[in-house]
């Protein structure tokens, strides 16, 4: 048993890019979502909004259902 293949893997360049690639995409995904998420969390609690429950129940869909995900 060895960790000579570790090596092998982060010496390739294409296993390298995608990587980096997946990695950038994963935190850019994450700072899009707490940048709508945060103001929208926000309007719901503070604010009356028309249509709440719709949005509520919209916005809690995929962690209820999550098969549609």
């Amino acid at each position: 048993f060895t960790l000579d293949w570790f090596g092998k893997a982060f010496s390739d360049p294409d296993l390298l890019g995608g990587l980096f690639t997946s990695v950038r995409l994963g935190i850019s995904s994450a700072v899009l979502a707490t940048a709508i998420a945060m103001p929208a969390a926000m309007v719901l609690a503070w604010r009356e909004v028309k249509l709440r429950t719709l949005v509520m129940c919209l916005l809690l869909a995929p962690i209820v259902v999550p098969q549609i995900v």
